[in-house]
């Protein structure tokens, strides 16, 4: 097993220092995250800023070390959209994992039965998984869904039924 650089230690370190902050920011209201942001992640993120700076020069270029540090600086401005995006989080994880969802259903849809069966089987996945998207219950969705059929499928997305459920839960 190879042994991670002391390079690559520290640049885990301040990472996580990053996700330590994020981890705090991410359990605030939408609101309330843009301050923390510039509390606690802004100044990591300036540190990792210097250190990257600090470092490229010393590395030999063509080296990992280098070519990681290089990747760093020159994506620095894609990688500070999170600060000024209170919604979003500073990593892509979830995208990742949502990405792999599709993909591990591929392996299952051959057990589908027949064409139809695993195009109804894709259907309902995206259903379900827009519905946590939008953090809606997808069964009652799905309820809610079945007794409107009459309506435009406009309004009947998983977006749509959650404005709809919010309107209705306004106090007046």
């Amino acid at each position: 097993m190879r042994r991670l650089q002391p390079l690559a230690l520290k640049g885990l370190g301040i990472i996580r220092e990053l996700f330590r902050a994020e981890r705090v920011v991410m359990a605030a209201e939408v609101d309330q995250r843009q301050a923390l942001r510039e509390e606690l992640s802004a100044p990591v993120l300036e540190g990792i800023q210097r250190w990257v700076r600090q470092e490229l020069p010393r590395q030999v270029p063509g080296s990992a070390p280098h070519a990681a540090l290089q990747y760093v600086h020159n994506q620095w401005n894609r990688l500070r959209v999170f600060l000024s995006t209170p919604q979003i989080a500073c990593h892509n994880n979830d995208t990742e994992r949502d990405l792999r969802r599709p993909v591990k259903g591929r392996d299952n849809w051959p057990f589908a039965g027949s064409p139809r069966g695993a195009k109804a089987a894709a259907i309902y996945y995206s259903l379900i998984g827009t519905c946590l998207l939008q953090g809606i219950d997808p069964r009652a969705y799905l309820v809610e869904v079945l007794g409107r059929l009459d309506e435009p499928p406009s309004r009947l997305t998983p977006h749509a039924i959650r404005e709809a459920w919010q309107a209705a839960n306004q106090p007046t």
